[in-house]
């Protein structure tokens, strides 16, 4: 499948959770309450964070997968899929002894929980170790299909089950449910998923059998997993820490008002990292060949467009922060939400600029940068959350994130293309970011012209959002998008709408 399409799909496994998610999260809110919502944020932030003994040997999978069906290497292509089987499987029993074992641990000694929670939280977590098995599995299962670069596989089932997920929470919640029945509902979600996925990938691998994984697959995919896992380790860090030192020092109402702007902007921002994805099994394949001038074009014309969304997208937030989330929760937004969203959605446009050459460089097999960029992403932020606490509330906490962000981003693009890209930063910064500066100088000064702006009616929202859109979608066309990819998006255009006749 192309990059195109590949990436379609990728963004259609997280579009259709997301808008379930933007409708269900206010009435979810609502019915359960601040503090109850508040808790189970911290529920899930424990089970996440409880990832961390993952050694994400899923990306190692998914890189020599791609490799090694670009090589037509059969055999170790066999091995690579038992011995990640075999990893998940391993890291998903331990992770649930653990979360079992700890359950009361963490609800009553770690974490403030409030003591009218601590018993529904306890039981949550323990429910959540069986869940946390199940995606492990999952993770290996969703592996196979990416490395071979058939993302319609993967993001057809990611649609369906991550809608399911938040529609399930409303239902359990309407139906007077609390934490032990949404995680159970979430549960029997995943046990499906896992059934389904696990059928269908075993129709792409008809060929696989069970092969013992020789010295050299073992030593490749375990090394490439090692600095994978130190990645991973540092992005658990930065999604969960900041929710985690918040739960732990304030009230759970005031990490439900950083935790919903913040949801809103991480899933809308997310999508376009899932347009992105497919580019990492993409650089291992043609990487594989020799095809690295052929990489290196159609990276950059992917991030020069990439990067124009994410600055509409944060462009968006922050001319109608207010209004997004007044209309949004229904006039029950917190009063420093509209600041947390303005503040969440530059931290993400800053995390944007290392997307791109991330997945490259780790598609070239040099894991190692990207680990120390995260890492170091991770202490830090760590360390200005815990400073921004200690002198303020969630704007503080927002605005420390944001200057790590783009601290570490900028350092990190810089140095990628001095160490690892076959290509300077000389070589692509015209095209990359040219257009995409200027676009953002004019957002900062239509920022700060509309900021002490009261919210608009929802009349005068629908027609300025709308008038933006248009701008921004006709700038697009015209000015980021190069002639072929115009040409290449009228012909599929044309074959949809002569199939929809």
């Amino acid at each position: 499948m192309s990059l195109l399409r590949n990436g379609a799909f990728n963004l259609a496994g997280a579009l259709l959770p997301a808008l379930a998610l933007f409708v269900t999260i206010p009435l979810i809110v609502h019915r359960l309450g601040a503090d109850a919502y508040g808790a189970l944020v911290l529920v899930t932030s424990i089970v996440g964070y409880f990832g961390i003994i993952d050694v994400n040997a899923t990306a190692g999978t998914v890189k020599f997968v791609a490799e090694h069906q670009a090589r037509g290497d059969d055999a170790a292509l066999a091995q690579v899929v038992v011995l990640g089987g075999l990893i998940h499987l391993a890291l998903g029993l331990a992770g649930a002894a653990g979360l079992y074992v700890g359950a009361p641990a963490l609800v009553q000694q770690v974490f403030q929980v409030d003591q009218r929670w601590q018993a529904e939280a306890e039981s949550a977590l323990r429910w959540s170790a069986a869940a946390f098995l199940v995606s492990q599995l999952q993770a290996w299962l969703q592996g196979l299909p990416q490395g071979l670069q058939r993302y319609d596989v993967v993001g057809r089932y990611e649609a369906l089950f991550g809608s399911l997920v938040p529609l399930a929470t409303l239902a359990v919640v309407a139906a007077g449910g609390a934490l032990v029945a949404i995680v159970v509902a979430r549960l029997v979600l995943a046990l499906l998923h896992l059934v389904l996925l696990a059928r269908a990938t075993r129709a792409l691998l008809p060929g696989v059998r069970l092969q013992r994984p020789q010295r050299a697959v073992l030593r490749g995919l375990l090394s490439f997993s090692v600095y994978s896992w130190l990645q991973r380790l540092a992005a658990l860090t930065t999604q969960n820490a900041d929710k985690l030192l918040l739960g732990a020092q304030q009230s759970l109402s005031a990490l439900a008002a950083y935790a919903v702007p913040l949801a809103l902007g991480s899933r809308v921002f997310g999508l376009l990292y899932r347009l992105l994805q497919a580019v990492f099994p993409l650089a291992s394949a043609l990487a594989a060949q020799g095809q690295v001038h052929q990489l290196r074009e159609r990276c950059v014309r992917l991030q020069r467009v990439t990067l124009y969304l994410n600055i509409c997208l944060w462009l968006l937030c922050v001319l109608f922060a207010r209004e997004l989330l007044h209309h949004w929760l229904q006039g029950r937004a917190p009063e420093q939400a509209a600041t947390v969203l303005v503040l969440v959605a530059s931290m993400l446009l800053a995390d944007a600029l290392t997307h791109v050459p991330s997945l490259v460089n780790d598609g070239l097999g040099r894991p190692r940068i990207t680990a120390t960029a995260a890492l170091l992403r991770a202490a830090l932020g760590v360390a200005a959350a815990w400073l921004a606490l200690r002198q303020g509330g969630v704007v503080a906490l927002a605005l420390s994130q944001l200057l790590v962000s783009l601290a570490v981003a900028l350092g990190f693009v810089w140095w990628v293309h001095r160490r690892s890209l076959p290509w300077t930063l000389a070589q692509v910064a015209r095209r990359v970011y040219g257009l995409n500066s200027a676009l953002l100088a004019i957002g900062l000064l239509l920022m700060a012209w509309r900021w002490r702006s009261p919210p608009l009616p929802p009349a005068g929202f629908a027609a300025a959002l709308l008038c933006t859109l248009v701008l921004l979608a006709a700038l697009g066309w015209w000015r980021v998008l190069a002639a072929g990819d115009r040409q290449r998006l009228r012909r599929i255009a044309r074959r949809w709408m002569a199939g929809a006749a």
